[in-house]
């Protein structure tokens, strides 16, 4: 199953804009959707979450049933009160030995750090049975082995067939996990298609340290 959007224009808060937006998340795939801070990303995951509205264009997918969709925002909200072991327990998750969530099975989830409340949040939703499954910044503030952590968490999905978009500027990240890549800008795709053409033509164009000041290395 696939997610198309056509000609999609959409304001969100702050005065972000999406204009003229085209884009497939395909099925068993993974796109990474980045840019500057303000270029949109986030207002994009809600359109695609179905939680922002669209002015113009349209969303549409593949399939005669509607898909089922798992929305990962970068706020996540968890129910308080509740012990991690509880929480994943009434998801039907097992607990997991990485991210040291394991370690704190007995805490609530309303007293774990921030970085611990949307690592138990991203298990949820990656436990939940989807067709889709949108993350924004989930690797925002963690190390690298917790971007490993991640990317393996996926690879399951993807061969399940799910589609699968992750807003990021976590250019590692990209490069590991993606097959596909956008890159917006004040509201628009400045360019988009398979990662290792994108990689061909942006390297040496200076887009990247544009973008977010950095250097990219292979």
């Amino acid at each position: 199953m696939s997610l198309v959007l056509s000609n999609v224009a959409a304001i969100g808060p702050w005065g972000t804009r999406l204009e003229g937006i085209d884009l497939r998340l395909s099925s068993g795939a993974i796109t990474v959707i980045t840019g500057r801070g303000g270029c949109g990303k986030t207002l994009l995951m809600n359109v695609l979450g179905g939680t922002a509205t669209i002015h113009r264009g349209e969303i549409a997918c593949d399939s005669e049933s509607d898909p089922r969709i798992v929305y990962q925002s970068v706020h996540p909200l968890l129910p308080p009160g509740e012990s991690v072991e509880a929480f994943l327990r009434s998801l039907d998750v097992e607990v997991p030995t990485h991210f040291g969530l394991n370690e704190l099975t007995g805490l609530t989830v309303d007293c774990l750090p921030a970085r611990y409340r949307r690592a138990l949040w991203l298990i949820a939703a990656i436990g939940r049975p989807a067709d889709v499954y949108l993350f924004d910044e989930p690797t925002l503030g963690f190390d690298r082995e917790y971007i490993k952590n991640f990317s393996n968490l996926l690879k399951p999905l993807v061969d399940n067939g799910a589609a699968i978009a992750i807003a990021t500027n976590d250019l590692q990240l990209a490069a590991d996990t993606a097959d596909y890549g956008v890159v917006l800008g004040d509201g628009k795709i400045l360019i988009q298609g398979r990662v290792e053409e994108l990689r061909e033509n942006i390297n040496g164009s200076g887009l990247f340290s544009e973008l977010w000041k950095i250097h990219c290395t292979d």
